[in-house]
């Protein structure tokens, strides 16, 4: 045992050791806060802890609304699916419908069924058929008669003639006259070159 004999030498060993313990104090690193780890893919089919907590994620989807989903009607967008179809029973028109998606019009609509035009509104459900052709029985439709459309995901929904009238191929305004609701339109030529055609305006019943 060291025993110090010198007064000096003594408190010169004290004011050391104060010292050093106040440097550990110092440099000891201070203790990390605890993360709150997240469970997220690791994309290979396994499971792994990540912190994610600093990236504020939210899902895309409330889960509130995932119940509720399943029973909304299917939307009025381009599907996947089978054709849909097109029934006027007044004039013997029962027709499939297949998408029309040029929108540059350079491509003939089909010759064999109701083509659906995508490139219009989207609240127009827009029909185009050939006179003479499929849609000649057509110029047979008045004014109040019904028109039955059915989607791709087998959404049906009826309609009636509320306007008949002459247009310009060039002239797409009539499409914007009243956008804010759905509207069915049906398309064809009125004469052999095509640049002027009956439009039949039809509203949901």
């Amino acid at each position: 045992m060291l025993i110090v004999k010198y007064p000096k030498v003594k408190l010169l060993l004290i004011a050391l050791l104060i010292l050093g313990t106040l440097l550990i104090f110092l440099w000891a690193p201070s203790k990390p806060e605890a993360l709150k780890p997240t469970l997220v893919s690791s994309g290979s089919g396994s499971q792994s802890m990540v912190d994610v907590s600093h990236l504020n994620l939210r899902p895309i989807i409330e889960p509130a609304l995932i119940s509720t989903m399943s029973e909304l009607p299917p939307p009025w967008e381009r599907p996947i699916g089978l054709p849909g179809r097109v029934e006027i029973d007044s004039v013997g028109i029962n027709k499939s419908v297949v998408d029309y998606t040029d929108c540059n019009g350079i491509a003939d609509p089909s010759m064999v069924n109701v083509s659906r035009d995508w490139c219009m509104n989207e609240n127009a459900i827009y029909l185009v058929a050939h006179n003479p052709g499929i849609f000649t029985p057509l110029l047979k439709a008045k004014v109040g008669d019904t028109v039955i459309y059915r989607d791709s995901y087998g959404h049906e929904s009826t309609f009636k003639i509320q306007k008949i009238f002459l247009n310009s191929r060039t002239n797409a305004q009539f499409l914007y006259e009243d956008s804010s609701s759905l509207h069915l339109y049906l398309q064809t030529c009125a004469i052999p070159d095509g640049s002027v055609d009956w439009i039949y305006r039809a509203d949901p019943v």
